[in-house]
């Protein structure tokens, strides 16, 4: 009882020492960048990395990508988007806002004839002027038809970290002057699912598994008619530096992005995790079950005879190799339930606590024998 106390109060220290240290790096001027990059650090991102080196992309044939790139203005963007018509896909997404009125006339006038005459297209907006929860965002910058036509429209803003720079959830909604309205992506994918995605303001993690999505020229349209026929067709640019995002598979076009969010929505491929509260216990008992197995390890090593055998073992630096390759375990252990069933264990809390063990414990020695002294 006695040692499993110990193990306990060694196990909770580690813990304490890797808050304190976290506390240090938040309230320390000159420390911001640092701990900017490790609060925005996810081990999903390497699971990801694992998974692109190591696996075969997947083929996805339900979400085609048309790269507007090319197009000049909005006479080739509403002709595109005819061809794609034509082509008689399911629905068509298309990520671009077309704000105010330009000097070609003649080009607003056929966009504006597009989204009168199809119903099959859902166009993007972006919300501005975020209040507070129960208001959310009091602007919002749409087409210059949006409005006249009642086109179906959703919101394409990318929700990221205050500090962090890494895109990883897409929302099923968010709220304009207090109204909840459903996303751009999830609009789309609801014309294809039998049943609608929840309206909800809330965030889901996009499923980032290797996949490649057929990217369609805007001046072969017609040759990929068989790609296109009932499929979700998304319209954006694959080329503008500006609509590039940092994602877990590395700089991503902003209308992959949302191909590999509307995959998540349309799968139900997103990836779940442990509530916070249980994600908490889970790390403490990994830490528990750390400082049991090490406090074994130097306990065998310590009481063995030859003296060579037990000053090698005992080094600080075999006890830091064992720590790294019981690591390795753990994180291969939970990469095989993320691969396997889109689940995240939540390791990166219990293997910086996991850091902190061999301080911990000589914290808990010394103070314990203090405390015997004083006696």
């Amino acid at each position: 009882m006695k040692a499993l106390s110990r193990h306990i109060a060694i196990s909770l220290l580690s813990f304490a020492l890797i808050s304190f240290m976290a506390i240090i790096a938040l309230n320390v001027p000159f420390l911001n960048p640092l701990s900017r990059a490790i609060s925005d650090f996810n081990f999903r991102d390497v699971y990801y990395q694992i998974l692109q080196e190591t696996s075969n992309f997947t083929y996805n044939d339900d979400i085609v990508i048309v790269d507007l790139s090319p197009l000049q203005n909005r006479r080739e963007i509403a002709e595109a988007l005819r061809q794609i018509e034509e082509q008689h896909p399911k629905v068509i997404g298309v990520d671009c806002v077309f704000e105010g009125l330009k000097e070609d006339t003649l080009g607003d006038e056929m966009i504006w004839n597009v989204a009168a005459e199809y119903d099959n297209i859902v166009y993007s907006c972006k919300y501005l002027d975020y209040v507070n929860d129960s208001t959310g965002y009091t602007k919002a910058v749409r087409s210059f038809f949006a409005e006249p036509l009642e086109v179906e429209q959703g919101f394409t803003d990318m929700q990221y970290s205050l500090y962090g720079s890494m895109a990883r959830v897409v929302s099923l909604g968010r709220k304009l002057d207090g109204e909840l309205q459903a996303s751009f992506i999830a609009k789309v994918v609801n014309h294809t699912n039998d049943e609608p995605l929840p309206l909800a303001d809330k965030d889901l993690s996009i499923n980032f598994t290797p996949t490649v999505f057929t990217v369609v020229p805007p001046d072969s349209i017609s040759y990929y008619a068989e790609e296109i026929k009932d499929k979700i067709v998304l319209l954006g640019t694959m080329a503008d530096e500006v609509d590039m995002h940092f994602t877990p598979m590395g700089k991503m076009p902003g209308v992959e992005l949302l191909a590999y969010a509307g995959q998540t929505l349309q799968n139900r491929m997103e990836v779940e995790s442990f509530p916070a509260w249980l994600q908490a216990v889970v790390a403490f008992l990994i830490v528990l079950l750390t400082e049991i197995l090490l406090s074994t390890f130097v306990s065998y090593a310590t009481s063995r005879k030859n003296k060579y055998w037990r000053n090698v073992v005992t080094l600080v630096f075999v006890k830091t190799q064992l720590m790294m390759f019981w690591m390795i375990f753990l994180m291969y252990i939970s990469f095989l339930i993320f691969f396997h069933y889109n689940f995240d264990i939540g390791l990166g809390y219990a293997m910086s606590a996991m850091a902190f063990l061999t301080m911990a414990t000589d914290f808990y020695t010394k103070a314990k024998n203090m405390i015997i002294e004083d006696k």
